[in-house]
């Protein structure tokens, strides 16, 4: 896994496709501003008993919003990826469904607690467990009929003898966080599909998955 390659082909995508490169953007954006929105809500509240009764809601809404937007995230690089459609948000709309997010969240909540429970251990067997478990999501939005167990299962086989691999690409981007602190943040709007973009290339290069990046 070439990770300078594996980036220059994501770049290719985003600048091919100013349409995607709009929408995720834009959930990048949702991202940010979520977590701003946390913060403040944190802040503000007057005591700690505040904090103590609403943090177990507002964790749970937290996790709700963050599955909300990696799904839709996921759908936006399934279609890309996977299908002849032109990415439009019409598109994306119609290529979402309640039904299919419930199944999407209900995974989301089961791996979460999985490398909790792994962290809780040590801190690496959770960041082992996180890269042995992203290609779930991935199988998912190619085939949301499977069970929980079938994704983990297909993930930890795909990732097998690769999660350094994918780590060390995740790593790569470290330099470009720091254009993000002296951006105050302005650069995660493009750093975020960056790299999403670059885990979902190196994921098609995992499973042997022909691409045509050159295509608008």
């Amino acid at each position: 896994m070439v990770y300078r390659d594996i980036r220059k082909r994501a770049r290719m995508v985003l600048k091919n496709d100013k349409v995607f490169l709009g929408i995720m953007v834009i959930l990048a954006l949702l991202v940010g501003y979520r977590s701003f929105s946390v913060t403040v809500q944190v802040r503000n509240y007057a005591s700690d008993y505040f904090i103590a009764n609403s943090s177990f809601f507002g964790s749970v809404i937290v996790l709700f919003l963050t599955c909300v937007i990696h799904y839709l995230s996921l759908k936006t690089l399934y279609i890309k990826f996977h299908t002849s459609y032109d990415l439009t948000f019409d598109r994306l709309k119609q290529a979402c469904s309640i039904d299919d997010f419930i199944k999407f969240f209900i995974l989301d909540v089961n791996i979460t607690v999985r490398i909790y429970l792994w962290g809780l251990l040590l801190i690496v067997p959770g960041i082992i467990k996180t890269y042995a478990y992203r290609c779930a999501y991935y199988r998912f939005m190619e085939d949301p009929n499977l069970s929980i167990q079938e994704y983990l299962q297909f993930s930890n086989e795909v990732s097998d003898g690769k999660k350094m691999n994918l780590f060390l690409l995740d790593l790569s981007f470290i330099l470009y966080y720091l254009l993000v602190l002296v951006t105050m943040g302005l650069f995660q709007l493009l750093l975020e599909p960056y790299m999403l973009t670059s885990q979902y290339v190196a994921y098609l290069d995992l499973i042997g998955y022909g691409y045509n990046y050159e295509r608008v």
